[in-house]
């Protein structure tokens, strides 16, 4: 009978734990452009539940909510994708399928999250010229 409590109470705490970590969560950000570039098209989150904005060159936009739906029995770190998909000059405009993408973790859930974007310095290695950092 004991065994049959102490499952039990395994039991229960796993599935309070799972679910805990599984909620769904509202994340309020902003995005800050400080490049010379329009950014026409910049997409948070990876497909479902993404938000596609533009920033003007040197500013910053008004506070979004991203929706994170939560992972049900999901064992992988979940994570959100960001990735300009449209940017232009006074020139011409160009397209890129290029991002990164950040762990859902690391948002602040009680604040506002601000997402930095600054031309990448290191374009060795990467065919993206923008940076985005969450700050």
């Amino acid at each position: 009978m004991k065994r049959i409590g102490k499952n039990f109470i395994l039991v229960l705490m796993l599935t309070t734990i799972l679910k805990s970590c599984s909620a769904p969560r509202n994340y309020q950000f902003i995005a800050t452009n400080n490049t010379s570039y329009m950014i026409d098209s910049i997409q948070f989150g990876c497909v479902k539940n993404s938000i596609k904005i533009s920033v003007a060159p040197h500013c910053v936009t008004d506070t979004l909510t991203y929706y994170f739906s939560g992972t049900i029995f999901n064992f992988t770190e979940p994570l959100l994708c960001l990735t300009v998909l449209n940017h232009s000059d006074s020139i011409r405009s160009y397209t890129s399928s290029y991002g990164g993408v950040i762990a859902i973790k690391n948002l602040k859930k009680r604040s506002v999250n601000n997402f930095i974007i600054s031309l990448d310095t290191n374009l060795l290695y990467n065919p993206n010229i923008f940076n985005i950092k969450l700050e």
